[in-house]
């Protein structure tokens, strides 16, 4: 926008829901299923709203998982495209977060001032762990003196402070996540139509959320039961034409359950810029008043080209700890940082450790200096009819086997380790049937991926070249 009044997403539209009685005082129902129908199916609309903001909150002194936390999970997880944001609250001292910001699918926002002093925390912002000690608040936002409309007037403002007022900022940050992804933005960084991600699941916007944070907060590490991951920074993980800074997003919906694994490979490519990583998923309601409240327990790994790991939110002095013992059987998100990564080719594992509720689908969001392409690390079946199977290369010629059920547009293109395009093998149409291609590779030695691509699959093969 062009005003400093425009507020964050300038041509977002709002639908407002009244939860309040007669005489204007605040109603939070025990079950909150009701409120979010009238939310999410959009009453007296078109289409659904996949967006919603609280700026309330049941007082809560510690941390407790109450009945309204427990229906937020249910209908976040039976409707896993509905992001939910809540304001932490305003009562300053550990273990104060408001219900429903206990809830583990939505994203509960603390209170930074504002300006130049947005990187130390609002004196009033309520802080964490959850009784189960769970990381919240989850994101931070400047709170204090932010202009809104003021009510009863036409065109007017006021200034006030509140988490209530960092939480609908950071929903309007998160509109221009959606705007960014709808837009075809990613992934060249160029708003492209066909590249349009219409789908967008509240785990994978939680995930880029947090993978954005900024951790430098006042003297606080991260994560932190103050400030959570840090305060919300979308230049930060939105990519565009030009940035040295990249991105990769997925957005699974199959998932895994217990026992299985998903393992998904990309190249850091440059060493000096921090590599940062968020992997979020929707989890099914516990009982209220449980300890601990999760009930589908995802393990996740990342394994460095040299064979160190790293396990999901083990941290020390802000980093990742490499080589850690524990895993996190709290959260619903599991976050990483190294500072100084070293190049070549990553893995991140996600792992059903207990997924009575499976399968679990997940999705997440890295940045960092890497190349472009996320590399699934699956050979065999994509879907119940079509199949492709790619063999290790022989004397620089690769086999692959297609298996059609339909006709369709087949592309296979083959990058190099930092995820850069060097060679097209097949782009066009072809009918129901079974196909063996073999091509020769004229590249030099060393690890390649394959895409094969259809209409709606894609995968990815790893091959090694050896002369």
């Amino acid at each position: 926008g062009t005003s400093t009044r425009d507020g964050m997403a300038k041509e977002a539209k709002i639908y407002f829901v009244d939860i309040a009685n007669a005489s204007g005082g605040l109603v939070v129902p025990t079950n909150l299923a009701p409120m979010y129908d009238t939310i999410y199916l959009g009453r007296g609309l078109n289409y659904n709203i996949l967006q919603h903001s609280g700026s309330w909150g049941w007082g809560n002194s510690s941390g407790t998982y109450l009945t309204q936390d427990a229906s937020t999970d249910a209908y976040i997880y039976a409707h896993p495209d509905f992001l939910n944001l809540y304001a932490a609250g305003n009562e300053s001292n550990p273990r104060t977060i408001r219900n429903p910001g206990i809830s583990k699918n939505v994203i509960t926002v603390g209170a930074l001032q504002n300006g130049t002093a947005s990187n130390q925390i609002a004196s009033f912002s309520s802080r964490g762990y959850t009784q189960d000690r769970r990381i919240k608040p989850n994101v931070m936002a400047p709170g204090e003196n932010i202009y809104s409309a003021q009510g009863n007037t036409t065109n007017g403002y006021w200034a006030m402070s509140g988490t209530s007022m960092a939480t609908p900022a950071t929903n309007g940050s998160i509109g221009l996540i959606r705007h960014y992804l709808l837009a075809g933005y990613y992934p060249s960084g160029a708003a492209n139509p066909a590249d349009s991600i219409k789908y967008q699941s509240a785990a994978l916007l939680r995930a880029m959320a947090i993978v954005s944070c900024d951790p430098n907060i006042g003297s606080f590490v991260v994560p932190d039961s103050n400030i959570g991951w840090g305060r919300i920074d979308l230049d930060s993980v939105l990519y565009f034409t030009g940035d040295t800074r990249k991105l990769i997003i997925k957005d699974d919906t199959v998932g895994v359950r217990t026992g299985e694994s998903k393992t998904d490979s990309f190249a850091v490519t440059n060493s000096s810029i921090p590599l940062r990583i968020a992997v979020a998923w929707t989890d099914t309601a516990a009982a209220p008043n449980a300890n601990p409240t999760l009930v589908n327990d995802l393990n996740v790994t990342l394994t460095a080209p040299n064979g160190t790991y790293y396990r999901g939110n083990q941290y020390s002095g802000g980093q990742s700890v490499a080589n850690p013992t524990t895993w996190d059987n709290r959260n619903v998100e599991e976050c990483f940082r190294v500072n100084n990564p070293v190049t070549g080719v990553w893995r991140l594992t996600i792992s059903g450790q207990n997924v009575p509720n499976g399968p679990m689908g997940f999705a997440y969001a890295i940045t960092g200096g890497i190349g472009t392409v996320g590399i699934e690390e699956k050979t065999g079946q994509i879907n119940i009819k079509d199949n492709f199977i790619c063999n290790t290369v022989t004397n620089r010629v690769l086999n692959v086997k297609i298996v059609l059920s339909t006709q369709k547009l087949v592309m296979m293109q083959v990058y190099d380790s930092s995820g850069r395009l060097v060679e097209q093998i097949l782009n066009q149409k072809m009918n129901a049937g079974e196909y063996q291609i073999s091509h020769r590779l004229n590249l030099p030695n060393g690890i390649y991926f394959v895409e094969l691509r259809t209409d709606n699959f894609k995968q990815f093969n790893k091959v090694v070249v050896l002369h």
